[in-house]
């Protein structure tokens, strides 16, 4: 993902398009990414196996686009506690499960249960590694779809939506890990 500058200093492109330029960017430099260009990037990834989707992997919220929307997206992830991971494990060679890692207060709690599987997306028909809340969540939790595709050993991008139209918007977010094993 490296380009040459007129002096011959190697610098990075600010939008990354292809998979092999999404391959080689660090954590901090996902971070780093717009709103637009973490939802473009997902359309240029792959789906990770179930198999390498087990244990529980830090999570943080990318740019949310705007001011409100961070704040809302802020709100809806942080209600239960600060959030720390999300945590996979394999049940079948397409399925599983798995649940958000919180801080409340002086404890780690494990909660906000997920069905996971492996489909087409609903953005591009591609493959995605799919969360599902609606079998373990009632309400607004429950209303809760993520996707998530792979950047490289170690680091995902995910694209989270919660609640109803017309206020249900791409959340895009970024996993490492595992960092710790599966809590049964």
């Amino acid at each position: 993902m490296s380009v040459t500058d007129e002096a011959g200093v190697a610098e990075r492109s600010a939008n990354p398009t292809t998979k092999a330029q999404a391959r080689e960017l660090t954590a901090f430099e996902i971070l780093e990414l717009s709103y637009d260009d973490a939802l473009q990037l997902f359309g240029t990834l792959s789906a990770p196996s179930m198999r390498e989707m087990r244990g529980e992997f830090r999570a943080e919220l990318l740019d949310q686009g705007t001011r409100s929307w961070t704040l809302a997206a802020l709100l809806v992830v942080h209600f239960p506690g600060r959030w720390l991971a999300k945590a996979f494990t394999p049940t079948g060679d397409d399925e599983g499960h798995g649940y958000n890692v919180f801080v409340r207060g002086p404890r780690i709690v494990r909660e906000v249960r997920m069905r996971t599987y492996l489909g087409p997306s609903k953005y591009d028909g591609r493959p995605s590694y799919h969360l599902d809340y609606r079998a373990h969540q009632g309400g607004f939790v429950g209303t809760m779809r993520d996707e998530v595709r792979k950047l490289s050993d170690g680091l995902y991008l995910g694209i989270g939506e919660v609640g109803w139209r017309p206020l249900r918007r791409r959340s895009p977010f970024v996993l490492q890990g595992p960092v710790a094993p599966f809590a049964d």
